[in-house]
């Protein structure tokens, strides 16, 4: 289970970013406001919620432990 990840980021889409580690490219979905805090070219670290289900492999991810925790509860509801 991926709980974290630190990289640079190569892309900026409307809802996600391509977050480079080692050469792999990984495709995190984010809020439009913490999009809206990135820059492409620079490194992030974000905690990560991953998602596995039968029809898609998703990974959210947070600036924060709190907000992390937060989207984890709602989750739960």
């Amino acid at each position: 289970m991926i709980g974290s990840l630190r990289g640079e980021i190569i892309e900026i889409g409307a809802n996600y970013i391509l977050l480079e580690i080692g050469g792999i490219g990984y495709r995190v979905q984010l809020s439009t406001a913490v999009l809206t805090l990135l820059k492409t070219g620079q490194e992030q670290f974000l905690y990560i919620h991953e998602q596995l289900r039968e029809d898609a492999h998703e990974l959210y991810g947070f600036l924060s432990s709190q907000d992390l925790a937060l989207f984890t509860k709602l989750l739960s509801v």
